[in-house]
C-alpha cells in the first residue's frame, strides 16, 4: 500500500462530513514528540501510561492516545488537552 498518498494530521484539508476517515499513525516516535504528546494527556491517562511494566508499552500508549487527542482536536476545533473521555 502506498502510504505517501495519505494525509498527515498537519494537513488542514480534511473536514468531518459523511465520509469515513481512516488514519494510520506511527507508534514509534522520537522522545521529543512523545514528551509533547504526553503533555496533552489527562492526569488519568498519564497515570495509566506510567503503570505499564515495559517502557515500550508506555511509549506506545502515549503515542496512540496523544495522536488520537490531536486528531480529535482538529476535527472538533478545540485544544487536544481539553478533550474529555467518559468511560
Amino acid at each position: 500500500m502506498d502510504y505517501t498518498l495519505w494525509k498527515t494530521p498537519e494537513d488542514d484539508s480534511f473536514k468531518l462530513n459523511s465520509i469515513t476517515h481512516i488514519w494510520l499513525l506511527p507508534l514509534e516516535l522520537t522522545q521529543n514528540k512523545r514528551l509533547y504528546l504526553k503533555k496533552l494527556l489527562s492526569s488519568d491517562e498519564v497515570k495509566r501510561a506510567d503503570r505499564f511494566h515495559f517502557e515500550k508499552d508506555s511509549n506506545f500508549f502515549i503515542a496512540a492516545r496523544g495522536q488520537l487527542r490531536t486528531l480529535l482536536g482538529r476535527y472538533l476545533n478545540m485544544p487536544p488537552e481539553e478533550i474529555q473521555f467518559n468511560y
